[in-house]
């Protein structure tokens, strides 16, 4: 597994803050930062997978799961304001919407404009969410749109 240091800073926040022991800390912290399970993180990240390639794996995920897609991203520059995600997301029937920001496997971060974003979505209680396909999947169960049964992700209308 890769050494993530927004994760690790969050469970020692957790830790220390909650009195919780690890285990409890790093599950919460991978919760609020739309990780997955440590147990179904890839051990190894494909550096060489590009955003956009990975963007279409998400995209494609999404759809699986009765997710209407809308894209921001161009590959002309575009009058689009800093720090819009790349995604906007509609699930008519489950009532949900929600903005995603795709990200390479290895080394994607947000950038100041998207945290921005990101941290105004939260005040005003819109979904948010960012990262490489293992993160939409986790995501998508932590939203209720999807689960996870012993591997094989389960669309909101088919879960018992």
């Amino acid at each position: 597994m890769t050494f993530n240091p927004e994760l690790e800073t969050r469970v020692e926040q957790l830790m220390r803050v909650c009195d919780w022991p690890r285990d409890r800390a790093e599950k919460a912290a991978r919760e609020q930062l739309n990780l997955p399970p440590a147990d179904e993180e890839p051990t190894e990240r494909d550096a060489q997978i590009a955003e956009k390639e990975e963007q279409g794996m998400i995209v494609k995920l999404f759809r699986a799961v009765g997710i209407r897609v809308y894209t921001t991203s161009q590959a002309r520059p575009a009058k689009v304001s800093p720090g819009i995600p790349d995604l906007w997301c509609v699930h008519k029937d489950a009532g949900v919407c929600f903005w995603w920001e795709s990200k390479r496997q290895v080394g994607g971060e947000l950038s100041t404009a998207q945290q921005e974003f990101r941290d105004e979505c939260a005040a005003g209680l819109v979904n948010w969410g960012s990262g490489d396909r293992w993160a939409a999947r986790a995501f998508l169960v932590r939203i209720g749109l999807a689960r996870d049964v012993n591997g094989e992700l389960i669309p909101w209308r088919q879960i018992p």
